[in-house]
């Protein structure tokens, strides 16, 4: 059985670790907390789950610091029972125990609590990292998971330290201060040191490493939001309070269509190049982000192409929103990746634009080529080559039209309402002969490019065409069904 003199330099010995402990975890959770909060404009879609690690964090740190002023409570009593045997000293010390006892029962209870929130928290961030934080929270789940195993085994320090404190209490506190020898049922300070040390180190350096981790993935994901918009206001030439108010949009924009705020921020780079509207720019970022979210590529490779697309078709009444409808109409018909068609468009939407053929028969012909087994680039290339062709026809051109009664300035006029039409029109003029077909489109690629447009079956090619043309509605649709999905919710 230990003294009364050893009891005291134990409990003063532990008071000491877990003050020192406690600051840690303090400083810890505070500036996590900070973190934390400063971060919810780059989280969003899990800023309800950030408050709430808020919360827990607050909660957790309030438990400690009363569990350090209990134990400094204990070794007062301790101390005050070494120095004097009277009747006072002894009820204090007792109660010292029993309110000791009583904080590590909370606390244990508390620790079961935070376990079962954090896994909670930790489901809520596996659901929504894929989008939100474009697998930047991978970092933060795992820590999470590491804190998880750390508060099963502060859970059963705690159990362990609440046992020494009920074979403390049970010690006679009216032993001797001399130090006799302890009894069989007496607890050495060694045990009593040992667990309180391994509690105090759990909840200090186990508690606090793998928060600060979840932390630092926001602070991270909050400091590339920043420095994309930055980028916007430096090399797109805007003002700060355009950028400012583009910032403040994106943040409201992300959790409405499931994209991080950096990742809009990214594409909005693209988009302020060439528009400094700030409406119209928005309108085309959110038409990006939605196409995004339902799975036809990256935010800023989806924003170029519609920058290319509304650029090259200025003054044609295009809109982001008809422009989307469109690609995600001749996606869905043919076969084929927005992204690939980004490096394309910039070669053949400047002649389709020049020769006033609607950006819906471009996208049509896309469709119809690519589902025919045309990879974007060949599908792109022949288009481009056959309204070349037809731009600037060759002396063997305008002949070989003139022999069936055609004409290249007649054929591009009929393109600017039906692109399948004309094509139909040479077709029937040369009678399907390959021979005076091919002297209309001489060029390799010009004349695979019309064979694909016409494709294997002139009544299915009709079809596609006439779906891409009549898409209105199709991303809203398109963005409804995914809007439903768990990763919304």
């Amino acid at each position: 059985m230990p003294t009364i003199a050893e009891l005291s330099v134990l409990f003063t010995g532990n008071t000491s670790s877990f003050d020192a402990a406690n600051r840690r975890v303090q400083a810890g959770l505070t500036a996590t907390d900070d973190a934390a909060s400063s971060a919810t404009r780059e989280v969003n879609a899990v800023g309800t789950a950030i408050d709430r690690l808020a919360g827990i964090l607050t909660r957790a740190t309030g438990r400690v610091a009363t569990f350090t002023s209990e134990l400094r409570g204990l070794a007062r009593s301790a101390a005050r029972l070494g120095r004097s045997m009277d009747p006072a000293a002894v009820a204090a010390y007792a109660a010292a125990l029993a309110n000791m006892s009583g904080v590590t029962g909370v606390l244990s209870a508390d620790v079961v609590g935070l376990r079962a929130d954090m896994q909670a928290l930790n489901r809520t961030f596996n659901s929504q990292a894929p989008v939100t934080f474009s697998g930047r929270m991978g970092s933060s789940s795992m820590a999470m998971a590491q804190l998880q195993a750390d508060l099963a085994a502060a859970q059963a320090q705690l159990a362990q330290f609440n046992g020494t404190l009920a074979q403390t209490r049970a010690l006679n506190p009216r032993v001797s201060v001399s130090g006799g020898g302890g009894g069989g049922n007496g607890v050495g300070k060694s045990a009593l040191g040992s667990a309180g040390m391994m509690v105090g180190r759990t909840l200090s350096h186990n508690l606090t490493t793998p928060i600060l981790a979840v932390g630092a993935a926001a602070v991270y994901a909050e400091t590339q939001f920043e420095a994309a918009i930055a980028k916007i206001q430096a090399l797109s030439g805007v003002s700060k309070e355009q950028a400012q108010q583009w910032a403040e949009a994106i943040i409201k924009l992300g959790p409405e269509i499931g994209k991080t705020p950096t990742e809009l921020a990214q594409g909005m780079f693209y988009v302020a190049n060439e528009f400094k509207d700030g409406a119209k720019a928005m309108d085309i970022l959110t038409s990006a982000g939605k196409m995004s979210a339902i799975g036809m590529g990256r935010t800023a490779e989806i924003a170029k192409a519609l920058v290319y697309i509304l650029h090259d078709y200025e003054g044609s009444n295009l809109t982001a929103a008809r422009s989307s409808d469109v690609l995600v109409a001749a996606t869905r018909v043919g076969n084929f990746d927005v992204e690939k068609l980004v490096g394309n468009l910039g070669k053949l939407l400047p002649v389709a634009s020049h020769m006033r053929v609607p950006f819906e028969q471009v996208a049509g012909a896309i469709a119809v080529m690519t589902r025919e087994g045309a990879s974007v680039a060949q599908a792109s290339t022949g288009i481009t080559r056959l309204f070349a062709s037809l731009e600037h026809p060759a002396a063997g051109v305008q002949k070989a039209l003139d022999k069936v009664h055609l004409s290249a300035a007649g054929l591009r006029i009929e393109m600017q309402h039906d692109l399948l039409g004309a094509l139909v029109h040479v077709q029937q003029a040369t009678k399907g002969s390959d021979e005076a077909f091919s002297k209309i489109f001489p060029n390799l690629l010009s004349f695979k490019g019309v064979l694909a447009i016409l494709g294997s079956d002139l009544k299915d090619s009709r079809k596609q065409f006439n779906e891409v043309a009549k898409s209105g509605g199709s991303m809203a649709k398109a963005f409804g069904v995914t809007s439903q999905t768990e990763l919304f919710q």
